[in-house]
């Protein structure tokens, strides 16, 4: 995984466990790597991989139990889902803007990209949450 330097590395880290939760590859009561596992996986330290889940526990995202490891919440549900969704477009959003955009741009750009995506057919209109 390459890093983006705009961002710690810790949420991005973060971010790649919950997008792995969003997908359905990992679900409620799924035991996560161990931070040795994580920290090989993303050639990082076992302190970066420490914050990482911290965060995710924070957040309610994960659960840790002391010498058994740390699972995905059984309470992340639709509504922690959409939270974790609304979270990524919100950032999109704003790297958009960064680059200047406006509204009416970004969502050519968005409509654009859908389409692209829909004619490629690696998107189907029933795969959805």
């Amino acid at each position: 995984m390459e890093f983006d330097a705009a961002s710690p590395i810790y949420l991005q880290i973060g971010d790649f466990i919950k997008e792995e939760i969003l997908s359905g590859r990992l679900t409620p009561g799924d035991r996560l790597k161990s931070v040795r596992g994580y920290s090989l996986f993303f050639e990082v330290s076992n302190l970066t991989i420490h914050r990482a889940l911290r965060q995710l526990e924070l957040e309610g995202v994960i659960v840790t139990r002391k010498g058994v490891g740390s699972f995905v919440s059984p309470r992340v549900d639709l509504e922690a889902q959409l939270d974790m969704i609304r979270s990524h477009v919100s950032d999109f959003i704003s790297k958009m803007r960064k680059f200047g955009l406006d509204d009416s741009t970004i969502l050519t750009f968005v409509r654009d990209g859908l389409d692209r995506e829909n004619a490629d057919g690696v998107r189907k209109e029933d795969d959805h949450i």
